[in-house]
């Protein structure tokens, strides 16, 4: 599924179905479909947002695949007793969703090259880590055709938060780093 999703980004078949959308549905949806996945690794998974959040306009089966990867490339940077936390917040023009982990981290020569497809970084501790190496290269093309930015901040040994940006409704893009 990871492949196919590359190659449809990846090429003019890709196709969007744009409309308003409340990422928080979208959230609570993928958290609820990826709990007994998490549960079976020990780790814990957590979202948070505010009670009143503009509407994006975005593809909602795009957007839960993006989740769908930051989630699982976070849990396989967590150990047991792990936690994954999914937080929005918004600015001027964006929605900027957010999932951090406390797990291993990625030194800073790394950051750059993560989003690049099968870029494994030198510090991963499994050696025989599951995945194909796609999902982050597939979220960073998915967010900027929806005209979003993706951000990457870690700290090597405290944890990783990736971020996104979707314009709101209304809004062209996100030019503006949150």
């Amino acid at each position: 599924d990871t492949i196919l999703a590359s190659i449809k980004v990846e090429y003019a078949w890709f196709r969007m179905n744009k409309k308003p959308m409340d990422v928080r549905t979208v959230i609570k949806m993928v958290c609820s479909d990826l709990s007994p996945f998490i549960s079976s690794r020990d780790q814990t998974l957590k979202y948070t947002y505010p009670n009143l959040l503009s509407r994006t306009i975005a593809d909602e089966n795009w957007i839960q695949q993006v989740l769908i990867n930051l989630i699982h490339n976070a849990s396989k940077h967590v150990g047991e007793n792990g936690r994954i936390i999914i937080s929005v917040t918004e600015n001027e023009q964006c929605v900027v969703v957010s999932v951090s982990d406390d797990g291993s981290g990625i030194i800073n020569q790394e950051k750059p090259r993560i989003f690049s497809e099968f870029y494994q970084g030198s510090e991963t501790e499994d050696e025989n880590m599951e995945g194909v190496r796609l999902g982050l290269s597939i979220v960073k093309n998915v967010i900027e055709k929806h005209n979003g930015k993706v951000y990457v901040g870690s700290v090597a040994g405290l944890g990783t938060t990736l971020s996104f940006t979707l314009p709101k409704e209304g809004e062209a893009g996100c030019s503006t780093k949150f």
